[in-house]
Order: C-alpha cells, then structure tokens, then sequence
C-alpha cells in the first residue's frame, strides 16, 4: 500500500517538476508545459538539498501518504504565507493577493507555483481560486468607484465577504469580465466586485482624499501630481461625489460674507468649490481641515496647483472621497 501511494505521489510531484533535475524557466501563464511529464526544475530545501535527492531518501518520501490530484488552476493569497519543501522547511514567503498556479492538491496542501518559477507547498486555506483569469477578461487597468450610499461588498472566489469599500471611495480594476471585476481596495484587499456596484473612472482624473487630506492627479491611470491639501471644515465640508471641473480661472478674487482674497489659480467643480492656492497658509495636510479648514474649496500649495494647471483640462473628472 506504502508503495502505491509513494508512486502516486512520485508521478504528480515529478510532472509537477517538484522531484525531477534540471532547471525550467517557464512562466506562470504557460500552463501546458508546467504539467508536463518531461518539465524539469530544481528546488531546495532549507539545507540546500535537492528534491532530487530526497527523491533518493525512500525512508523519508514513504511517510508522506497524499493523494494529490492535478487542478491546473489560478489562484490568489488571502493572506502572507510561506512557502514550503517536501521536508516541511521554509524556503520563501508568499505576500497577500500574490497570482499563484495551483498544479496539484490535496485536502490539505498545495503544490503551487509562483510568478517567478518557484514551486513548493502551502497550506490550502491560505489561497482561494479565482477564474478572473479565463479568456473573457479584457486585462484592463483602471480605476473605480463604488456608486451607492451602502457602497461594495468585496469577495472571494466562494462568494465569502473579505471586504467593503464605501461610497464614492476608489478601488483599482485588475481585471473585469462581463458581470464581476477582480480589484485592489487602499487597504490591500484582493478580491471580486459586482460590476454594478461601480462605476469606472476616466483614464484621466482627479482624486480628493479627505480622511488623508491628499489630491492625486491621474493621467493615463498614473499619478502625475500628489499634493497635501486642505478641505473644508466640518460644517462647511468639501462636497463628497463624482464631479467635473466646470473650468479654469486665473487672478481673481474669493469673495464671501467675511473674505475678500486674492488667489492666482481656481479651478471649479461644485460651482462654489475648487481647487486654488492659498497664499495665507503656511502649512497644509494633516489634521487641519477639522479646525482650520476652507468653506468648501481644496486649498493647494502654489507650485502643487500650478502643476496641476498643467495636466488638467475643463471637463476632467474629480472624486471626492472619504
């Protein structure tokens, strides 16, 4: 009996290429030669010995009693885990929400491969499948925003919640297909989205952070300004939502029931709120805004928004956000 599951698992681990010699270079999305019987790779253990030769060591293979079966699947890390060798030693770590492919499995172990070559074994309940990779993704990279006032629940593969974004707060869309998305929340969180719980953005945007007084300006979904700001203060609070900018104007006066000031550069969104310098501040960020904050407008260093004069046009979007 001993025997026969040693050959079982002799024949998955070899074509798994986890006890054959050699070196493989394959990449992680060639699946068809991963599974090959004749695919080769070398792989150590904490000692430096090879899986070849413990291939050799009878006495120690004949104890590891699993019945793998091949699944040749995609999967993702729910959260950081090692990664191990057939002795049970540590010889690399996987961080969470790393792609992995998953060769073959039991019910409680994993062989897997990771994006760099590297095979070995880990725990099942430290990775989820995920089909986001089958053939009707669109491999797009953007970004989104959750529409309604209970904002998006995340998940994974078995329609567990991992996760929940609220509204208007952005996530970035790895992948999509015709009902779900594949997304990264700003806390790290990998999972699956109904894409009608959110709304795509532009691939050029302005982004308003209010918890993190922070303005990040997108051109082409990459970041081409990030600015310390100031909101509005509590009672007066910048409007949260999804917005324009209605237009671009230049040396003029801020005029209100108790100011009259001068600014360079003001760029609307809301009608009564914009973007503008703030010659009478010295700092900006932090915790500021709660005291000390506008009647609404985003407050910018002058260099901050004479450069975003310069990426930004009438019409470009704004999400404002918690």
């Amino acid at each position: 009996m001993k025997n026969k599951k040693k050959a079982i698992l002799m024949s998955i681990l070899v074509s798994a290429g986890l006890l054959a010699c050699g070196k493989i270079n394959d990449s992680i999305d060639n699946k068809d030669e991963i599974v090959d019987e004749h695919a080769v790779i070398e792989v150590v253990d904490s000692n430096g010995t090879s899986l070849e030769e413990l291939n050799c060591r009878v006495e120690e293979i004949e104890n590891k009693e699993m019945d793998f079966e091949y699944i040749e699947e995609y999967g993702y890390i729910k959260e950081n885990t090692s990664l191990f060798d057939l002795n049970g030693d540590v010889i690399g770590s996987v961080e969470k929400g790393n792609k992995i492919y998953v060769i073959a499995t039991n019910n409680v172990i994993s062989v897997i491969e990771l994006q760099d070559g590297t095979r070995g074994f880990i725990n099942n309940n430290k990775y989820s499948y995920s089909y986001v990779e089958s053939e009707s993704i669109t491999n797009e990279y953007t970004y989104g925003y959750a529409i309604y006032d209970d904002g998006a629940k995340v998940y994974d593969t078995y329609g567990v919640e991992i996760g929940k974004i609220e509204q208007y707060e952005p996530v970035k869309i790895i992948d999509s297909n015709d009902t779900q998305s594949f997304v990264e929340t700003r806390n790290g969180i990998k999972g699956l989205m109904y894409n009608s719980m959110i709304n795509k953005l532009p691939d050029d945007f302005i982004d308003v952070d209010i918890s993190d007084q922070l303005v990040t300006v997108y051109n082409d979904n990459e970041k081409v300004l990030e600015a310390d700001v100031v909101t509005g203060v509590p009672g007066h609070d910048t409007d949260l939502g999804y917005q324009e900018i209605l237009g671009k104007d230049y040396d003029r006066y801020l005029d209100g029931p108790t100011w009259h000031v001068h600014v360079d550069y003001f760029f609307y969104f809301n009608y009564g709120e914009g973007f503008h310098d703030a010659s009478w501040r010295n700092e900006f960020g932090g915790n500021i805004y709660k005291t000390g904050g506008s009647h609404g407008c985003v407050n910018m260093e002058h260099p901050d928004v004479e450069k975003m004069d310069e990426v930004i046009e009438v019409g470009t979007k704004v999400l404002v956000h918690k």
